[in-house]
């Protein structure tokens, strides 16, 4: 039984674990909840 990885985003060289709420200093558009598929 393979254990589901739990998703990280990196944003701006930071780390958020999934659900955390982030926003990008690069790209002030860009608002968002860390989650799978973030790239």
């Amino acid at each position: 039984e393979k254990k589901e990885e739990i998703p990280k985003c990196e944003v701006d060289g930071k780390i958020y674990k999934a659900g955390e709420f982030f926003t990008s200093r690069e790209n002030s558009r860009i608002e968002c909840y860390c989650g799978a598929g973030w790239k």
